[in-house]
């Protein structure tokens, strides 16, 4: 048996900035899915308007991420997987044909189960372009990852094992902001349910946008 399924996310983004402080504010505006993501029913009709809040560090790193509508299985996914529709960037900021390499460990919950996600991304920043009346430079990046976890969310022991390959298109602002980001994820991973002795297959792929909202 092989689950697969696409889910589709499209989120609005306002960045406040302070002297010394810059926050993110998201809403989610859309969610599709398609084939058997093992979302419940509900979960796609409440993420809608969903909000999502962080801190931003200078490099683009999210601290902080909470939601008041954490606990919908859509809305903790995107609560793992938001920093990195952002890019990390270098100490000295980004430059036209630059290239450079992070690694990240991210902690999180999906439908009640937790979760560890270790990701290797390279990213490569291109010559700036006009796009939308405004100058922008895109930035490539292309990311592989494992996922792992394990717990008894509904009352069944579960266990979580797979790798993903993620690449994301970004478009920042002179100023360092993002104005829109789109990623593409693809998951392979084995879903085990030893009490009843399961194993699944499962392949999952993913689009999730962002834009920012002007201020």
């Amino acid at each position: 048996m092989v689950s697969e399924a696409r889910t589709e996310t499209i989120l609005a983004v306002t960045l406040d900035s302070t002297d010394s402080d810059l926050s993110l504010r998201a809403v989610v505006e859309s969610v599709s899915v398609q084939g058997d993501a093992g979302f419940p029913p509900e979960a796609v009709a409440q993420a809608t308007g969903a909000h999502i809040f962080a801190a931003v560090a200078r490099t683009g790193h999210l601290t902080g991420i909470t939601s008041p509508d954490s606990g919908n299985a859509i809305v903790d996914r995107l609560l793992l997987q938001l920093p990195d529709l952002l890019p990390r960037l270098p100490a000295g900021g980004a430059m036209p044909n630059m290239t450079w390499s992070d690694s990240t460990e991210t902690h999180g919950r999906t439908a009640g189960l937790p979760l560890t996600i270790r990701m290797q991304t390279t990213h490569h920043a291109e010559n700036w372009i006009e796009r939308e009346g405004r100058e922008l430079m895109p930035i490539t990046s292309r990311a592989t990852y494992e996922v792992s976890g394990e717990g008894r969310p509904d009352g069944q022991w579960i266990e979580v094992t797979g790798q993903g390959r993620r690449v994301t298109h970004r478009f920042l602002t002179p100023d360092g902001r993002i104005a829109q980001a789109i990623a593409s994820d693809t998951l392979d991973a084995k879903l085990s349910l030893p009490d009843a002795g399961t194993l699944i297959p499962v392949l999952q792929t993913a689009v999730d946008s962002v834009r920012a909202v002007q201020r």
